[in-house]
C-alpha cells in the first residue's frame, strides 16, 4: 500500500477501512516518535482535521434532541460535555441496530482500558457486523469512509511533496 509512479492508483484509493487486509494494527501502533519532526507535526494536524471533521459531520447528523442540555448555546468550557453528549448519542445509534452486541463489546473493552487502541481485536468483528447491516447503518459507513478517504488523500499529498524537491535534484 504505497505509492508508486507505474501506478495511477494513490494510497487514497487502496483505503478501504471494512477490509480484513485494512491494516489497524500497522496504523495504531506507528511510532511517529521515529519520524522527522516536519512529518511529526504534519501527520497530527491531518489526523487532528479529520477528528475535527469527523465530529462535526456526526454532529450534524446526529443532532441533540429538544430539550437536551447540548441544545442552549454553546459555551467555550462546554466543549467536553458536548464532546461526551455526541459520543452518547453515537452509542445510542449503534445500539438501535442489530450490531449491538459487537459494538458492546467494542465499548466495554474502551470502558475497561481507557483507549480505543487497545481494542482494535473487536473492530473487525464490528465492522463486518456494520456492513451486513448496511441499510441501517449506511449514514455512519459514509461518514466513516469519507474521513479515511480524505485523509489518505492528505497524507498522500504529503508524502507526494516531499518527494518533489528530491526527484528535481536528480
Amino acid at each position: 500500500m504505497g505509492v508508486t509512479s507505474s501506478s495511477s492508483k494513490g494510497i487514497a484509493d487502496e483505503v478501504n477501512m471494512r477490509s480484513d487486509q485494512f491494516p489497524w494494527q500497522k496504523i495504531v501502533y506507528t511510532n511517529l516518535e521515529d519520524r522527522p519532526e516536519k512529518q511529526r507535526v504534519y501527520f497530527r494536524a491531518a489526523v487532528e482535521a479529520a477528528v475535527d471533521g469527523l465530529w462535526r459531520e456526526l454532529d450534524a447528523l446526529l443532532p441533540p434532541k429538544v430539550g437536551d442540555s447540548s441544545t442552549d448555546q454553546p459555551k467555550e468550557e462546554d466543549t467536553e460535555r458536548d464532546d461526551e453528549l455526541l459520543i452518547e448519542r453515537l452509542c445510542e445509534f449503534m445500539k438501535g441496530g442489530d450490531c449491538k452486541e459487537s459494538f458492546k463489546a467494542l465499548e466495554d473493552c474502551v470502558k475497561e482500558s481507557g483507549s480505543i487502541l487497545k481494542c482494535t481485536k473487536h473492530l473487525p468483528m464490528l465492522i463486518k457486523c456494520v456492513d451486513a447491516h448496511s441499510s441501517y447503518y449506511k449514514p455512519i459507513i459514509a461518514l466513516g469512509e469519507s474521513t479515511v478517504k480524505q485523509l489518505a488523500k492528505d497524507v498522500e499529498a504529503f508524502v507526494l511533496s516531499q518527494k518533489e524537491p528530491a526527484a528535481m535534484d536528480d
